[in-house]
């Protein structure tokens, strides 16, 4: 994290292999709220403003339904001894918190119900009311709401029509005022910043930013006069990108930080956590597809596309049944998809496959992951059963510059229990199996198991997802394949039958449509996948061991849970004497341990 003061000096504030984010002031003036993931899920921390020892307040590392769950967006009470949070603790979505401001007393202050959010908590200056953003009334919108500090006498502020997303509040140091951002004005659906009364009255619009960029997460100065916000406008990566500030009567807009372009680590092995995401080919290409496609227009599809993948059933029609699902799953699926894809394709180095089938591959997502990854690829046909994300899949690939993509051939396939699959040097089904039913499964996963000359499946990072991965594993070992990745060996999962699940993610940047119909303050999302590569060719390259957490990184230690090849899941404690020390503070989740040329 870093702080820029008024001179404009910038203050580099924490220094970690890890993500912090999210932070706020005490109303003080010295301390500092922030969310950081050190320990391997969101949590809330504090400390002083100057920066120095973080104390970590919030303590949480499952949902219910076995989901990492995340503490974020941390609001101090005017009086500094309280903070308010959204957390999803207790299910899948968030709900705002409270707790004292030394982490005790942690109190639920709204309850939702399953695709249904309550976040972006903001104290009024008078401690009276909390105002936060909610989909509550209708799920196609995302509107604000205030209550008591005790939960009570929810009231709304902003009626909107379908396809509206409002978000970011905060109140003015007087409290006359509330600044939010919405994409109301239908300015190409792009977020605008807006100002209202504390009883959601007066709505009126600040002038739009002259750049045309997309503002958003507003913050009053102290004295009130100004307002500073971030700005992104990228259609597909949504990438945040400058802090502006501009006065409250909407004039003087004006840069004051320019964000520093990323660029890919020079670490060879897997990718940091970096916002990478997809290649700028692919999101050229997806953007060139998106171009007329508004928020507003997509996000109803978009949840009923969550709601289908996150209900657990298995479809009884297809997913992607037409024009207007395919079009949410490019904005909202693909670009993880990829991600996740890649990661995997990323441990498999030393391979050079020449053909590769795609099984159930929708528009095509692990064709340009792999393209990306094996240069050796000479063919790549991709089958689907939805006629509608082939022909987007077509599209797509053929505006790339790989020839091998220019020319994959797609191919309608319904995949059942008579399925017959073709061979090929890599066949991928990748978030496909829990889609089909339990014979339909057996079936491609036998039949994968006999015609791939590597296999590879890959499916949501869940406890679910998790079990269809052990028994696809299984199932392949039991045919005479060789476990190549993740594991360090083809004997049965250490995880398996207990509390915890081999899981892995990949960093993305979310889409600007993706963080709209979400109500999504964060500007990426890991996508969490579990997998499982097998070739018939001996494991010769294979890992002796893989790191399965977040590695614990504490002053002169790295501690890493490791699965190692002789006794399981091991804690590894790295000491700044040791030589794998700048190795192991290198490491991240999913990396091989120890590193590839220390195991020669």
């Amino acid at each position: 994290m870093y702080c820029r003061a008024r001179t404009g000096l910038v203050v580099q504030l924490t220094d970690n292999t890890v993500d912090d984010f999210g932070a706020v002031y005490s109303p003080d003036g010295r301390r500092l709220a922030f969310v950081s993931n050190r320990d391997g899920d969101a949590e809330i921390f504090v400390m002083a403003a100057t920066g120095g020892r973080a104390v970590q307040l919030t303590r949480n590392s499952l949902t219910p339904d076995g989901s990492p769950a995340s503490d974020l967006a941390p609001a101090w009470s005017p009086d500094g001894r309280r903070i308010a949070f959204a957390s999803n603790r207790t299910g899948v979505e968030p709900e705002i918190w409270v707790m004292d401001a030394d982490g005790g007393n942690q109190t639920r202050l709204t309850t939702t119900e399953q695709f249904v959010f309550d976040t972006a908590p903001a104290w009024s200056p008078d401690g009276r009311f909390i105002a936060f953003v909610s989909n509550r009334v209708n799920d196609f919108n995302i509107e604000i709401f205030r209550m008591r500090p005790d939960g009570t006498d929810v009231y709304r502020l902003t009626t909107t029509e379908d396809g509206v997303f409002e978000g970011g509040p905060d109140w003015s140091p007087d409290g006359d005022r509330i600044a939010f951002s919405s994409n109301r004005a239908g300015r190409q659906d792009s977020q605008d910043l807006f100002l209202m009364d504390p009883d959601g009255g007066n709505v009126t619009p600040l002038a739009a930013n002259p750049d045309g960029l997309d503002d958003v997460f507003p913050k009053w100065t102290s004295d009130g006069s100004q307002l500073l916000f971030q700005t992104f406008s990228d259609p597909v990566s949504g990438r945040l990108e400058d802090v502006w500030v501009v006065d409250a009567d909407g004039t003087g807009y004006r840069r004051i930080v320019r964000a520093r372009p990323r660029t890919p680590s020079p670490t060879p092995g897997p990718r940091r956590a970096s916002f990478l995401g997809v290649t700028d080919e692919l999101r050229t290409a997806l953007s060139g597809a998106l171009a007329e496609v508004h928020g507003r227009d997509i996000g109803p599809a978009v949840r009923r596309l969550i709601a289908r993948y996150r209900s657990g059933d298995v479809p009884r029609t297809p997913i992607l049944d037409g024009v207007e699902a395919v079009t949410a799953y490019a904005a909202y699926r693909m670009p993880a998809t990829y991600a996740a894809l890649r990661e995997v394709f990323d441990q498999l180095g030393h391979l050079a496959p020449r053909t590769m089938l795609d099984l159930g591959g929708g528009t095509g997502a692990a064709a340009w992951a792999a393209v990306a990854a094996f240069p050796s690829l000479e063919s790549v046909t991709v089958t689907d059963q939805s006629a509608a994300a082939l022909d987007l899949g077509r599209r797509l690939a053929g505006t790339s510059a790989s020839a091998v993509l220019r020319s994959a051939r797609w191919r309608s396939q319904s995949l059942d229990a008579a399925s017959v699959v073709q061979g090929a040097d890599l066949v991928t089904a990748a978030y496909l199996i829990g889609e089909l039913d339990l014979p339909a499964r057996d079936r491609v996963i036998d039949q994968l198991a006999h015609v791939a000359g590597v296999a590879v499946v890959v499916e949501p990072g869940t406890p679910a997802g998790y079990r269809r991965v052990l028994a696809a594993r299984d199932a392949l070992i039991g045919a005479g394949l060789q476990v190549l990745a993740p594991c360090p060996h083809s004997r049965g999962c250490p995880l398996a039958g207990g509390p915890d699940w081999c899981h892995f993610a990949a960093r993305l940047e979310r889409s600007a449509l993706h963080r709209q119909v979400k109500g999504a303050e964060l500007g990426h999302e890991d996508e969490k996948f579990a997998y499982v590569v097998a070739s018939r060719e001996p494991a010769v390259d294979r890992c002796r061991g893989r790191v399965l957490r977040h590695p614990s990184i504490r002053k002169g230690l790295v501690t890493l849970a490791v699965c190692t090849r002789d006794v399981g899941v091991a804690r590894t404690a790295v000491s700044r004497s040791q030589p794998l020390y700048r190795a192991a503070r290198a490491a991240t989740w999913g990396s091989p341990w120890p590193p590839a040329d220390a195991a020669r």
